[in-house]
């Protein structure tokens, strides 16, 4: 029964990842075009058949609308991720996702979204609507740039940066997953999308309807106040335009606007059916995304010469798509395909071990780097490692100052001086700390990331002056943090924790669950699956990587000092992600008690060692009255 096709065999798994991820962008585009039908019909004139007939203006214009939905499609598969950020305060965020390279990709793709869209408007309206770029004027008068069409385009590009602005604030990039494998689950349909699209959709018309709001209101402003040179440009760019039809008058500034009350109505219905557009499309695609990993109700990989092989090529992947993919599909398989699941356990001839070891393997070490991240994070920080020659030359240079006390600083007596000098004293001593050493510090990411040591020192700063540092920052105002201001630089506790254990720069938590519950449930199923007897040798390693990582996890809750930065830290140690976690581990070590809590011995578990778990799992007691 077992599998004698080599692994070098097996397909990649892009090749059956990348036609999933197809089929997702073709219905989502499917529903960006028929929205684009409806506001065809919307804007076309009104006529009880050919305002709606797709074989005429209505689906040329339809196909025209059909290119802003499009470009945000694109945008939202080159910015593609599963995992939420894990930065640790918002003026981070901020530093590192709106002032990046993907926020200018965000501004430009909105950008071309919306000047399409204005195009096809302008050209849908009629001739009373005043909207040619060059009014002729009278008989006697030259013509001119006509200042209105330019205000709407600058609108319309307006209304691009305030909804990039709202992509990045919410991070549509983000296509979250669910991590709730159940066993009876129900396999995803394109009904159930269509479902859950029908339900967001007031949502969408509700923030669609206050962005339009915003920038009609405040759109005008920013365009009279040249904001980031928008009217300058736009006026040089019509002129431009212009001259190579007509012979203009000169004109080097705008000229008046005439009915602007009809011209921002106008604006405000077209924006409000753009934003819709934009919005639903966002939606279409996160959902349609979001489906589980499946083809014609089997799992991806089904159809591969080698099944196996492919998924664990894909575990194996080194980009985050195709391994979070993979991980997902490996759980969906474990949860509700009994045949497919059956093969896990009896593909034995494979290059690298079997089935079985190598995705243990892989589900394991995915969970321990959880405990790894959280050892990395209670490390003390070692010593900056430099040359020795330097540092003999450095230990012969002759002393210009008193040496350092070891006696207790803080109550000896000092002048008086301000909580702000002593930080500023503390910082400049930091600084010449590392303008002064040879080598840098080995600092981990997560580390780093947090900033302070477990002693909740800034990270490298001489033992030396850590009380000091300590009591300035007892001395110094945190007033200011508690300010608006003040809370963009805030390290809630929450963002600390999960920074900590799903890892940075975005967080790893539906891998990390997947794995979890593909190893426990594979486990459990072995009882009778396992015909082999693969499993039994590990089920000892698997229930003792589990409650190392709820040990670590709660102690890494109840031990990790509060930023001095979060100001309203109300003593609560806890996260919901790192709830769910929790709960997602405590459970699968709770199924595997329950099936083999009385073969203990023969796996290799002390009495000590289940009763530990029992503890863990938190409900002891019930347990031993199932038993």
């Amino acid at each position: 029964m077992g599998a004698t096709t080599p692994m070098s065999a097996a397909r990649p798994y892009r090749d059956f990842l990348t036609p999933a991820l197809h089929r997702s962008f073709t219905n989502a585009a499917l529903v960006g075009l028929f929205l684009c039908w409806i506001e065809a019909a919307l804007m076309a004139e009104l006529s009880f058949f050919w305002s709606w007939f797709p074989l005429g203006m209505t689906g040329i214009r339809t196909l025209l609308l059909f290119v802003s939905p499009l470009s945000v499609f694109i945008l939202r598969v080159a910015q593609l991720h599963f995992g939420k950020r894990t930065t640790t305060y918002s003026f981070e965020t901020f530093w590192q996702y709106g002032l990046s390279r993907n926020a200018l990709h965000t501004c430009f793709w909105y950008a071309v979204s919306a000047f399409l869209f204005g195009e096809v408007y302008i050209w849908s309206t009629a001739q009373t609507a005043n909207l040619s770029l060059v009014d002729p004027g009278r008989s006697y008068e030259r013509p001119r740039v006509n200042q209105r069409p330019v205000l709407l385009r600058s609108l319309f590009f307006i209304l691009a940066l305030f909804q990039s602005a709202v992509h990045l604030y919410r991070d549509y990039d983000l296509v979250p997953l669910d991590t709730n494998a159940d066993v009876t689950g129900t396999k995803g349909t394109v009904r159930s999308c269509l479902r859950q699209l029908q339900q967001l959709t007031p949502k969408a018309l509700q923030r669609s309807l206050t962005i339009v709001i915003v920038t009609t209101l405040t759109g005008p402003f920013l365009y009279l106040l040249n904001f980031l040179w928008i009217r300058t440009c736009s006026w040089k760019i019509a002129i431009s335009l212009a001259r190579l039809s007509f012979t203009l008058s000169k004109q080097p500034r705008p000229a008046g606007l005439t009915d602007v009350t009809t011209l921002l109505a106008r604006f405000a219905w077209s924006a409000l059916l753009l934003v819709v557009l934009w919005e639903i499309s966002n939606h279409a695609f996160t959902i349609y995304t979001a489906q589980e990993p499946l083809r014609k109700g089997s799992p991806l990989t089904t159809d591969s010469r080698d099944p196996n092989g492919s998924l664990i090529a894909g575990l194996k992947a080194k980009k985050e798509i195709p391994k979070t993919v993979a991980f997902w599909e490996l759980s969906t398989i474990v949860a509700k395909f009994p045949e497919r699941r059956e093969t896990l356990y009896a593909d034995l001839d494979r290059a690298g071990g079997s089935t079985w070891s190598q995705i243990s393997n892989i589900c394991l070490s995915e969970i321990q780097s959880v405990s790894q991240r959280i050892q990395d994070c209670q490390r003390p920080m070692e010593a900056p490692v430099g040359n020795p020659a330097e540092q003999q030359n450095t230990k012969s240079l002759p002393r210009i100052s008193q040496p350092i006390h070891n006696d207790n600083i803080l109550n000896a007596p000092a002048p008086a001086t301000s909580g702000m000098e002593v930080v500023q004293n503390g910082i400049g001593a930091v600084a010449k700390h590392y303008g002064s050493s040879a080598g840098a510090s080995p600092i981990n990411a997560t580390t780093k990331l947090l900033g302070y040591n477990g002693n909740h020192v800034p990270i490298g700063v001489p033992k030396q002056l850590q009380p000091a540092l300590q009591s300035a920052k007892k001395n110094a105002k945190v007033g200011d943090l508690r300010s608006l201001f003040g809370k963009l630089f805030r390290r809630p506790f929450g963002r600390q924790v999960n920074a900590v254990v799903f890892g940075v720069p975005y967080s790893n938590a539906s891998r990390i669950a997947n794995a979890i519950q593909s190893i426990s449930n594979l486990v459990v199923f072995s009882l009778k699956e396992d015909r082999l007897g693969q499993v039994q040798k590990d089920i000892a390693l698997v229930v003792r990587t589990l409650m190392k990582m709820i040990e670590d996890v709660q102690q890494l809750l109840q031990t990790l000092p509060p930023h001095w930065t979060d100001v309203g830290f109300d003593g609560t140690r806890q996260s919901p992600d790192i709830s769910e976690l929790l709960s997602i581990t405590q459970t699968g070590l709770e199924k595997i008690l329950l099936v083999f809590g009385e073969y203990s011995d023969e796996l290799g578990l002390s009495k000590g060692e289940i009763r530990k778990a029992k503890q863990l799992i938190g409900r002891p007691r019930e347990m031993e009255m199932k038993k």
